[in-house]
């Protein structure tokens, strides 16, 4: 029923929760007595959280406060937490593995959500632990809303910078490529936010030696190889463009988009020191965040000319 200090070690910050509920797919910690500490734990969306602080949860936490006295808590683990969202796997969770790293429970077990080997999580983790000669250690991933967990370390989510700054140890051994490539970053099987005549933009970059990929069909390793050997990339705006992270510093980047800006990849490519550039496309909807849209391929072709 207590949060102590927070530790720091590496770059990221963990506290120690004596007791608590982890909310899995929001995946922040709830004690025993009803604090969430917000604030400190650095979640973005607080609407999310406010059914936390109704007297039904209340209620609900009255109810099953039993568990912890009767030894089924989960306890001593690491809370690296997982998402099926790939930005937030690998900006919000892995990076958290920095504390992992040099904290005082190495090698505790790590805790993740459930679900998180069928899209793509066990893989991604595999290649961390091989890249960073991590020792092998036991996966919990329990399915469930709430889990009880006691006497276990929460790390706070790293800031662009703290995840930046990890992939980049993590990258440390990778060879360097025997040459550059020109990449065009296809949206992939999606139901939103589509560029509708991808193909057409595909076949023109073509032209100038650019190749069409698409990193959901990829494996987390050629990911990383692919853009590593990256000199441009031109991607539509989803979740593939975060491997931005595996790209080298200074390299151009073109983002197709449309609708509201958001600014996840400009944000990382700055971060990364790469030369970032948005080209905004012609909407479905223009009140939509993920909608649909079309973008004139000569457009693309200008600049791709212009960030030489």
């Amino acid at each position: 029923m207590r949060i102590e200090d927070i530790h720091i070690a590496g770059s990221v910050t963990s506290i120690p929760l004596h007791e608590a509920w982890l909310h899995i797919p929001l995946w922040f910690p709830i004690t025993r007595d009803g604090k969430t500490y917000l604030s400190r734990l650095g979640f973005y969306n607080r609407r999310k959280y406010e059914p936390f602080a109704s007297a039904d949860f209340v209620q609900w936490l009255k109810r099953n406060d039993p568990v912890f006295d009767s030894g089924k808590a989960i306890k001593g683990v690491f809370c690296l937490g997982s998402s099926p969202n790939y930005w937030h796997m690998l900006m919000d969770h892995v990076p958290r593995l920095s504390f992992y790293q040099t904290g005082p429970d190495k090698p505790a077990p790590i805790l993740a959500a459930g679900g998180f080997e069928e899209t793509g999580g066990l893989a991604i983790l595999q290649e961390v632990f091989r890249r960073l000669a991590l020792p092998r250690v036991p996966i919990v991933a329990p399915r469930s809303t709430f889990v009880p967990v006691r006497k276990v370390l929460f790390p706070v989510r790293p800031t662009r910078f703290q995840a930046v700054a990890f992939w980049e140890r993590v990258l440390e051994s990778e060879p360097a490529p025997e040459a550059r490539r020109r990449l065009f970053v296809r949206r992939g099987a999606v139901q939103r936010r589509r560029l509708l005549n991808e193909d057409a933009v595909a076949e023109r970059l073509a032209r100038h030696g650019f190749e069409a990929i698409d990193p959901g069909t990829l494996s987390f390793a050629d990911q990383i190889k692919t853009f590593a050997a990256a000199d441009i990339v031109v991607g539509v705006h989803g979740a593939a463009m975060t491997n931005l992270l595996f790209a080298p510093r200074g390299i151009r980047v073109i983002e197709l988009a449309a609708g509201p800006e958001q600014p996840f990849f400009s944000g990382l490519a700055g971060e990364k020191h790469q030369h970032y550039r948005r080209i905004a496309g012609i909407a479905v909807d223009d009140s939509s965040m993920h909608t649909d849209f079309t973008i004139d391929p000569a457009t693309v072709e200008q600049a791709i000319g212009a960030t030489r």
